[in-house]
């Protein structure tokens, strides 16, 4: 068992941080009011928009400089770089009766490849919800999301197309105890299929329930203790006794305490820190705790710029690679600025430092990993009309570790227009 420095996964349950960026597809969403409101005659908003990118990428396969492409586990690599093309399409449709707002959202999106054409494929997101407000006293929500993507090639090897499907069913409820107090509860659940066979035995199905108390002050500052239990599952692990492969299955507890304080009229600090356990039931010396903190401070000086800087240490996962996890130790800046109304700019600048805990897919003997990983964005869009807006984008990432076979640095620049036709 390792050390209470190895603080656990703030994993699926809070938001799934492992996650990697998904492509878009079918999205449904919900929002509602906070506050009881006098029956009234429901409101529909819809919103149809086409979007289309254009984009390059140096190092589609996110492969280390020193990688063979006569390497047969790279074979079907037709080229290391490649355009991208991505035709959106999207629709949202909010709909509010009386205390009850409801909110559909589908975006589908046609992925097309220039030299690895191979990969092209029909990518999806979706998330349907119903945000409720039953008296002034008791409210919550209840939602499905659905994602469907082309897998990350940072987390795998070779050119196979592995499209990544991940749905999840959720709810929550909100009681208060009166004008200061109130208590919640929710659960989730979620699942991950891969469709390339040979990754099946990476699918992840979790259930996750939490429950807690917040004090909010007159000034409305808010305190609020949690309490998290995650039952974690691998269902496709059929494991020899012979092999080094491990179930993976996992159940988490952990306790977190979280503060939202406005430092001024420009300054806003959110807070969380707490103590987390993890164990596995087929290794008792992969049993994990220890603890997990992030705090992010949002800086507002002038109504066209603003900021936030974030700090943290958390257990995390890419969300095709659950059974992977690290700690992460991390930094990151996102400033914005706008001085037309037509025209933004926007900046995200990331470190953190990965430190490996779980099982390797591609390496089941590697232990002891660690890498260092620096991420940057930058887009500059352009709104001439509210219809109608352009975007450029560049993005770069650098992963340095001692494992050779995860080193690898990438530029992904890219064009895009988005019409919203109603």
């Amino acid at each position: 068992m390792r050390g209470s420095e190895n603080p656990l996964k703030t994993t699926v349950s809070t938001t799934l941080l492992s996650s990697a960026t998904l492509a878009a597809g079918l999205c449904v969403c919900v929002t509602s009011n906070a506050q009881s409101t006098p029956q009234q005659k429901p409101e529909e908003i819809e919103t149809l928009y086409i979007s289309d990118q254009y984009s390059y990428d140096d190092n589609l396969f996110r492969l280390s400089e020193s990688a063979d492409l006569s390497d047969p586990l790279n074979a079907g690599i037709v080229s290391r770089d490649d355009y991208v093309n991505r035709l959106t399409a999207g629709i949202g449709e909010d709909i509010e009766i009386g205390r009850q707002v409801f909110t559909v959202q589908a975006r589908a999106q046609d992925v097309r490849f220039s030299e690895n054409d191979h990969l092209d494929h029909v990518a999806g997101n979706g998330k349907l919800g119903w945000d409720w407000l039953m008296t002034s006293a008791l409210s919550g929500t209840l939602g499905a999301r659905y994602t469907r993507s082309l897998a990350d090639f940072a987390n795998s090897r070779g050119a196979l197309k592995d499209i990544l499907e991940t749905m999840s069913y959720e709810g929550s409820l909100r009681y208060k105890l009166g004008p200061r107090w109130s208590v919640f509860a929710g659960g989730e659940h979620t699942k991950t299929e891969h469709g390339l066979d040979l990754r099946r035995a990476d699918d992840f199905e979790a259930d996750t329930g939490r429950a807690g108390i917040q004090y909010t002050t007159p000034t409305q500052h808010t305190f609020a203790l949690e309490y998290r239990v995650i039952d974690a599952q691998f269902p496709n692990r059929l494991l020899d006794p012979a092999s080094s492969l491990q179930s993976g299955d996992y159940e988490e507890n952990g306790a977190l305490a979280r503060i939202g304080y406005t430092l001024s009229v420009h300054t806003h600090l959110q807070a969380m820190y707490g103590y987390v356990e993890r164990t596995h039931d087929d290794d008792p010396n992969d049993e994990f705790s220890g603890d997990i903190w992030r705090a992010e401070i949002s800086w507002q000086p002038r109504p066209k710029f603003s900021t936030k800087v974030a700090a943290w240490r958390e257990l995390r996962a890419y969300v095709d690679a659950e059974s992977d996890y690290f700690i992460s130790d991390g930094i990151s800046v996102t400033p914005s600025w706008s001085p037309l109304r037509q025209l933004s700019l926007s900046f995200a600048l990331a470190w953190e430092e990965q430190e490996y805990l779980g099982f390797d897919p591609i390496d089941p003997t590697t232990v002891g990993r660690v890498d260092d990983v620096f991420s940057g964005l930058g887009t500059f869009a352009y709104s001439p009309t509210d219809n109608l807006s352009f975007e450029l984008s560049y993005r770069a990432f650098d992963r340095s570790s001692n494992r050779d076979i995860r080193r690898y640095d990438a530029e992904v620049a890219g064009l895009s227009f988005r019409w919203r036709v109603l």
